[in-house]
């Protein structure tokens, strides 16, 4: 059984994110929010992160699909999604005091969010031997329930505001 390390994630995406053909501006952006609180490159605590969850239950596997190149990439892959959605629940609750986007703007922040989402399908895509289809289905729908959360809150704040008036 190998055991994907934290930093073994952490070099990996590290390294993608580098040599991708995002934007300085972006990539700066992404890595100071990949260092708060809760993400993987924030050393300040113990905890595990969602990448390193799955890094951990895929060495419980023996499948042709569990390579460890492949098991690093998919857990880099997942804490993109995890700090877009972070990114976009803020946008939605329209808290520009929250740490993840009070330093950018709504602009900045959708545009990192789907940068994040975007480098996240080509890790998947690039790391996966068999099945894309249920693979990417599968993401596309955590995606779908991801969002059902932010616009459960919308309502609510709309209704708040009925209410009130």
């Amino acid at each position: 059984m190998n055991i994907v390390e934290r930093n073994e994630i952490k070099s990996f995406l590290k390294s993608h994110l580098s040599s991708s053909l995002l934007e300085e501006e972006i990539l700066q952006n992404i890595f100071k929010l990949l260092h708060l609180k809760g993400k993987i490159f924030n050393d300040n605590e113990t905890y595990f992160s969602w990448g390193e969850f799955y890094a951990y239950v895929s060495s419980f596997s023996s499948n042709e699909d569990t390579c460890t190149q492949s098991v690093i990439a998919h857990a880099a892959a997942i804490e993109l999604p995890i700090l877009a959605t972070d990114i976009l629940d803020e946008i939605s609750d329209d808290d520009q005091s929250d740490e993840v986007i009070s330093q950018l703007s709504i602009g900045e922040a959708v545009t990192i969010a789907n940068a994040l989402m975007i480098e996240s399908f080509q890790l998947i895509l690039n790391y996966s031997k068999t099945d894309m289809h249920l693979k990417l289905s599968i993401i596309f729908r955590q995606l779908q329930n991801a969002c059902s959360g932010p616009e459960k809150q919308i309502q609510l704040k709309r209704l708040k505001r009925y209410l009130e008036s």
